[in-house]
């Protein structure tokens, strides 16, 4: 009898957990289904990244196929490298020239101080060394080493304030990129160096901007001293 209860439960295709084969299948093959949407979507979504990625149009962005988005990531991968390299030179050569500069305008603005103090200059312009150093045809570092005996923290700030604002309307339409402040107080001097880059179709005129930065500092000098 037992045996017999055995073969039947055998031959109704009842599992040990209580389900029968058929269903067993059909679980496994819905989540396999499931588990294969999920890595569809997840490439996808991956795909579409890389495509926002791409310097392609909004439109071509819509009609690019996956193979075409990979065609352009391999084309556009060794351009951004090529990039990069370019990027690290003209950074190399920027520190390079702003150290030479920051260090001949320290002696200049050291010898102009010791003018000073000896009593053999009354020049206006000894409390402000400034400097022009163009990257390129659109990128300019303006360096300026300002004496902390002549000007107060105030008057420093509305300076540097002036400086930008006048850049900003200059026709060039100059954008700061970049300001940093550095202060050396056992020579009571300021350095501050502003990396600016014009706008548009604007090219960077090299004499042309330090007479210009130059009478800009003559007319603002009465107003901060």
């Amino acid at each position: 009898m037992q045996d017999f209860a055995t073969e039947n439960s055998m031959s109704s295709g009842v599992d040990a957990n209580g389900g029968t084969g058929d269903d067993t299948k059909v679980a496994k093959k819905l989540n396999h289904n499931a588990g294969e949407r999920d890595r569809r979507k997840r490439a996808n979504d991956l795909y579409s990244y890389l495509r926002s990625l791409l310097p392609i149009s909004s439109d071509q962005k819509k009609k690019v196929s996956i193979p075409g988005i990979v065609s352009h990531a391999l084309k556009y991968i060794p351009e951004l490298q090529k990039e990069v390299v370019t990027l690290k030179r003209k950074k190399e050569k920027a520190q390079s020239s702003s150290s030479q500069t920051m260090n001949s305008s320290w002696q200049e603005h050291r010898a102009i101080k010791k003018e000073n103090c000896n009593g053999t200059t009354t020049n206006r312009d000894s409390w402000l060394v400034s400097s022009v150093n163009v990257l390129s045809d659109r990128e300019v570092v303006i360096q300026l080493i300002s004496s902390t005996d002549h000007m107060g923290t105030n008057k420093k700030n509305g300076f540097l304030s002036k400086v930008l604002d006048n850049l900003e309307r200059d026709e060039n339409e100059f954008v700061l990129l970049n300001a940093t402040t550095m202060k050396c107080s056992g020579e009571g001097m300021v350095l501050n160096t502003l990396h600016l880059q014009v706008q548009g179709d604007h090219k960077i005129a090299s004499e042309k901007l330090k007479e210009h930065m130059y009478s800009f500092y003559q007319k603002v000098y009465e107003t901060l001293l």
